[in-house]
C-alpha cells in the first residue's frame, strides 16, 4: 500500500460544489441588503427625516431634518373706529396701564379683553374704562370668592366672568382668604411653608374654600369656543402667569397686545414669559408700569382698518 496515492481519493462532484456555493453567496447577500436597510432607516430617523403628515398646516424640512408648524394668518379685529370722549374718572388702573392701552387703542369702540387678575372689576381694573366709555366686552377670570362675587355685580354686561384658578390640569384648590388684606389671599397648594407661617392663621386654612383651578385654554373653549382674536390680554395673577401662559394654545386665541405684571421678583419667571411670547408671535416692547409689554408681530395687519397709521405705532 502506498500513502499519499492520489488515486485512491474520491473527488468531489463539481455541481455538488456550485450549488453550496450559490446558497452561501446568495444568504450573504441578503444579509447584506436587510442590514443595510436596517441602518439606512436607523439613520434617517436619528436625523429627523421621517413623518407622517396628514395636516397641510405642517411642512417637513427633509434637507435639515427640521419639522415647522406653519402658524395660521392673523385675524382681523371685530372693533370699529369711533369718536368717543373718555371720562378721566373711569381709569382704575393701580399704575396708569388703562392710559398705556389707550395710546394703542384710542378711539376704538366694540373691542374684547381678557382680564386675569382685575379683582372685582373696578379696583385697579385695566379693562374698566374701555367696558364703561368706548363699549368693550372680555373675559375675566378671577380665583378670589369674594372679589369674583362683586366682580358679577360690576361688571354683568360682559362675554363671561369665570371663577377660576389657571393650572396646567384641570382639578380642585383650596383658597385661603386672609381678612383686609387681599395681597396674601392665595391657594394652599402654591404656597410656600414660611409664606403660610407668617401670613396664614390656622383658623384661615380650616375655612380655605375650593376653587376649581382649569387649563387657560379649557376656560377659553367654554366661552368663546375654538378661536378667538382679543384686543388686548391683562394678566396680573401674583406670580402665576407663566401657568396661565403655558395652558394656552397661541393657534387658537389670539391678542392685539399683552401685559403681563413684572414685580421684579422673579427674574426667570420674566424671561421663560418673554420665550413663550416671543415665539408665540409677539414683541416686547419694554417694561412700562410695572407690567412687561408684548405687541402682536402683525398688529399693523389686524388693525389698518380701524387704526389710523399715527396710532400704529403706539
Amino acid at each position: 500500500m502506498v500513502r499519499g496515492n492520489k488515486s485512491t481519493r474520491t473527488p468531489a462532484k463539481p455541481a455538488q460544489n456550485w450549488v453550496m456555493f450559490l446558497a452561501i453567496s446568495l444568504f450573504t447577500a441578503l444579509l447584506i441588503v436587510q442590514l443595510q436597510s436596517v441602518n439606512f432607516a436607523h439613520s434617517i430617523t436619528e436625523a429627523g427625516l421621517v413623518t407622517t403628515v396628514d395636516s397641510p398646516s405642517v411642512h417637513v424640512a427633509a434637507e435639515t431634518g427640521t419639522i415647522t408648524v406653519a402658524k395660521p394668518p392673523p385675524r382681523k379685529t371685530q372693533a370699529i373706529a369711533c369718536q368717543r370722549a373718555v371720562p378721566p374718572q373711569l381709569h382704575k388702573s393701580q399704575w396708569q396701564e388703562d392710559q398705556h392701552l389707550l395710546t394703542w387703542f384710542n378711539n376704538v369702540c366694540n373691542g374684547t379683553y381678557i382680564e386675569m387678575g382685575g379683582l372685582d372689576g373696578v379696583k385697579f381694573s385695566n379693562s374698566h374704562v374701555f367696558n364703561k366709555a368706548l363699549d368693550w366686552k372680555g373675559v375675566h377670570v378671577e380665583a378670589d370668592p369674594r372679589n369674583y362675587k362683586n366682580l358679577v355685580k360690576n361688571r354683568p354686561n360682559e362675554i363671561a366672568n369665570v371663577h377660576a384658578g389657571v393650572c396646567l390640569e384641570d382639578r380642585d384648590l383650596h383658597w385661603v382668604h386672609v381678612p383686609h388684606d387681599a395681597a396674601v389671599c392665595g391657594f394652599l397648594e402654591f404656597a410656600a411653608e414660611d409664606f403660610k407661617k407668617k401670613h396664614w392663621r390656622p383658623f384661615m386654612i380650616k375655612r380655605a374654600k375650593v376653587v376649581k383651578c382649569r387649563r387657560f385654554e379649557n376656560i377659553l373653549h367654554e366661552v368663546v369656543g375654538d378661536s378667538f382674536h382679543f384686543d388686548f390680554f391683562s394678566l396680573d395673577i401674583e406670580g402665576a402667569e407663566l401657568l396661565a401662559l403655558q395652558s394656552l394654545n397661541f393657534n387658537e386665541y389670539q391678542f392685539g397686545v399683552i401685559l403681563v405684571e413684572a414685580d421684579g421678583a422673579n427674574g426667570r419667571k420674566d424671561q421663560a414669559i418673554k420665550t413663550i411670547l416671543h415665539r408665540a408671535g409677539y414683541t416686547f416692547i419694554g417694561t412700562i408700569n410695572r407690567s412687561n409689554w408684548f405687541v402682536n408681530d402683525n398688529f399693523d395687519l389686524i388693525y389698518d382698518d380701524v387704526i389710523y397709521d399715527d396710532k400704529k405705532e403706539g
